[in-house]
């Protein structure tokens, strides 16, 4: 299930509405548990995506209020993200990102 969907938003038209909801939120409050859903490590990402595993994760997710719902996945998806290219820079000698 999307992060979207689940604070009861359209998956695929919505997102901006979550995006605008972390901004209100604390980042820490569901950051642990949307760690155990994505992350990347030895040049990997990690994703649960098994309906069991993921919907034990987020029944805890949901016993928090949408705006720190949101702003822990952004905060958690950035920082995987950021972490990602990092690698990618060093493997490649890379000094400059160029975004096209």
């Amino acid at each position: 299930m999307q992060t979207t969907q689940l604070l009861g938003f359209r998956p695929g038209r919505h997102e901006g509405k979550v995006t605008g909801l972390a901004a209100y939120g604390n980042k820490a409050v569901c950051e642990k548990e949307y760690r155990r859903l994505i992350r990347y490590e030895r040049d990997s990402f990690k994703v649960v995506n098994t309906v069991s595993k993921s919907h034990k994760i987020y029944k805890e997710i949901m016993k928090h209020n949408r705006e720190d719902i949101a702003a822990s996945l952004q905060y958690v998806f950035e920082e995987t993200i950021t972490r990602f290219i990092k690698a990618q820079m060093e493997r490649y000698n890379k000094k400059n990102v160029e975004q096209t």
